[in-house]
């Protein structure tokens, strides 16, 4: 079963709590100031609004598809390829958080200004830039303490 179909199968109360659970993980670096949180949780919900609403949703990721809003936005292609591509060869060899910081950096930087909340998305490049550092400072004084 897709991710799709799974949702859309859940009760009342089984939605709930995956809501629930999605929206309050303290331990993701996002939730620090809940910015990130609130913007994925916020895309979630739109995405459910039209779902319950009996609206169609394209689920599928077929080659040579049209640009939509679910599978490629334009302040995700506007820069001529898939911002996807793009993270894909900044992440190469990186693993694990260290990923997932350089992966949303090129994603708020490149969909910068395309999206309409220019300042915002530098913010959240910031934020993970932040992350980031911190994390190979973290590494350094490990390093440094085993010599």
């Amino acid at each position: 079963m897709t991710n799709y179909g799974a949702v859309k199968a859940m009760g009342m109360n089984e939605l709930a709590g995956f809501l629930a659970s999605i929206t309050t993980c303290c331990g993701c670096p996002a939730y620090v100031n809940r910015d990130g949180h609130e913007v994925y949780t916020a895309s979630l919900l739109e995405w459910l609004a039209d779902l319950f609403q009996g609206k169609e949703i394209n689920v599928d990721d077929e080659p040579g598809e049209t640009s939509d809003m679910i599978h490629h936005p334009d302040h995700y292609t506007w820069r001529g390829t898939e911002c996807t591509k793009a993270i894909k060869i900044m992440t190469s060899g990186a693993t694990g958080a260290d990923a997932m910081y350089i992966g949303n950096i090129v994603k708020y930087l490149y969909r910068y200004p395309a999206k309409g909340t220019p300042l915002k998305d530098l913010m959240k490049a910031r934020q993970y830039l932040d992350f980031l550092i911190t994390t190979e400072e973290v590494k350094e004084k490990k390093r440094e303490k085993d010599k």
